[in-house]
């Protein structure tokens, strides 16, 4: 199975007082646990976390003062979806009777985030997976990672891809679908492609200034950052697929959603992408 990730670390740099809060239900599972309920363990203890830091800051937040001022910061929200990927190699034992399990792994700075598993996608999985990431400060680039799944035995890594964000993304919030290839045991970018649609958006939250610094009690964390959800019909959806009947469902929901909502701007965005 893949390699367990160390949930506390990167919470060690909020120096929130978390070391004095009574231990949290951690869902620590056996090695011999599937992926998916290690992931769902994972995400649970993150949730956990965050209601406590949330508290916690909620608690000391202070009121203005005289010599406080009140600002802003700008918060990048990353909209990453893993389509599918073509694979030049199958890694099974007998390849053409056999079939691999694949799924993808996205890392967005400290956090990680999963497809489900493509069973016998072998080396055409398919996963239309969209993912929204905070972007960490100075963070221009995300990991891509295709494993193929294992019952009993470590799962293995079929090939990786480093995607930096380019200008268009991140400057010009265009909406980018690529082609990246992938790099394994077969050389460098030799590996296969795996298909993504990428764009970004900012907004704004208010900060408090106390002493010509930001206070990390004033700050929400990085999971409370996330705009509201948006509610995407599917006669949106329906109405642009008869619009560019070349793209699917997937697509054309999660460009929808990265819009938010705007049919008009979805539309500019899908034409970029023809």
């Amino acid at each position: 199975m893949t390699d367990q990730h160390n949930r506390s670390g990167q919470f060690d740099q909020l120096n929130l007082g978390l070391e004095n809060v009574p231990p949290l239900n951690n869902p620590a599972l056996p090695r011999d646990t599937s992926r998916h309920d290690q992931l769902t363990a994972d995400q649970e203890y993150a949730r956990q976390l965050q209601q406590e830091e949330n508290r916690i800051r909620q608690q000391t937040q202070r009121q203005l003062g005289p010599d406080d001022s009140q600002g802003h910061r700008i918060i990048k929200r990353l909209n990453v979806t893993i389509c599918e990927a073509k694979l030049k190699k199958s890694y099974t034992l007998i390849p053409g009777v056999q079939r691999m399990d694949p799924y993808a792994r996205c890392r967005v700075g400290h956090a990680v985030y999963s497809t489900h598993t493509h069973t016998n996608g072998d080396k055409n999985p398919i996963w239309d997976k969209q993912i929204l990431a905070t972007l960490p400060v100075g963070v221009t680039e995300f990991f891509v990672e295709i494993f193929d799944e294992h019952a009993f035995t470590e799962d293995k890594r079929i090939g990786w891809a480093v995607v930096q964000l380019t200008e268009d993304i991140l400057k010009h919030k265009k909406t980018v679908t690529k082609w990246f290839p992938l790099t394994g045991e077969l050389g460098d970018k030799a590996e296969g492609e795996v298909k993504l649609v990428i764009n970004m958006q900012e907004f704004r939250e208010n900060v408090i200034v106390r002493g010509g610094a930001l206070d990390p009690n004033d700050l929400s964390g990085p999971m409370g950052n996330l705009p509201p959800a948006v509610n995407i019909s599917r006669a949106d959806v329906k109405q642009l697929r008869e619009m560019f009947p070349g793209l699917d469902d997937e697509t054309v929901r999660s460009v929808l959603v990265s819009q938010g909502g705007s049919k008009e701007a979805a539309i500019t965005a899908l034409l970029e992408m023809q």
